[in-house]
């Protein structure tokens, strides 16, 4: 332990001036004592990660300018680079909604739901619009979505009041499906995503009634 004769004080560093008073140190003690620094490892894997997602729009840009400019120098009569840019986008918008380190599965999972669909039905459409996008892409996708968030709800215990609102809201989508056959989409799929919404609400209530009674009253504030 160093001792610094103008302030008084015992001082532990392994400098040889006082931080106070900027004299000489006397130093009692031949072995030296190192101070401790702060790890700046997670500063190093964020700039590491933000430099990721750079190269990765680069990428995704370049590509999509690509596209654009073949398929109008071949002129060719279908859009299909439309169809690229859009998976493109998709394919970069699901890779940052995955390597977000702010979100939870069961928002990465709701996200990408709502990154899909758009994908999905342009797909559809400039490929001639058979109508499959609406009849069976999305009501099965909500089926999926529903049972991956109502398994993960069971797993994670831990977590279960915040699952709660995102199973009601997946749900309430799988509900809503049944509204297709209105537009002359398939009827059968619609009643299966009804049918599946349904069920999960009352596997929910009936698996874990309080748990999910009280956290019903929790989140609608009844």
């Amino acid at each position: 332990m160093s001792y610094c004769n103008n302030c008084k004080l015992e001082i532990k560093t392994n400098k040889d001036i006082c931080p106070l008073c900027l004299k000489e140190l006397n130093n009692n003690d031949n072995k030296l004592i190192y101070e401790e620094y702060h790890s700046y490892e997670w500063f190093y894997k964020l700039q590491k990660k933000i430099n990721v997602q750079k190269i990765v729009l680069l990428s995704s840009l370049t590509a999509i300018i690509a596209l654009i400019i073949i398929n109008i120098s071949t002129n060719s009569k279908y859009n299909w680079a439309v169809i690229s840019i859009i998976s493109i986008l998709s394919a970069y918008f699901t890779y940052v909604c995955f390597t977000a380190s702010t979100l939870y599965l069961r928002q990465k999972l709701l996200i990408e739901f709502f990154i899909l669909i758009p994908l999905i039905i342009i797909i559809d459409i400039f490929t001639g619009f058979y109508k499959w996008s609406f009849n069976y892409a999305i009501p099965f996708l909500s089926i999926g979505l529903n049972i991956a968030m109502f398994l993960i709800d069971v797993i994670d215990r831990k977590y279960f009041n915040e699952y709660v609102s995102y199973v009601i809201s997946i749900s309430f989508i799988s509900i809503l499906m049944i509204i297709l056959p209105l537009f002359h989409f398939v009827f059968w799929s619609s009643l299966s995503a009804l049918g599946v919404g349904i069920i999960i609400i009352l596997a929910m209530l009936i698996l874990f009634n309080i748990d999910f009674i009280s956290s019903i009253v929790k989140i609608f504030h009844l």
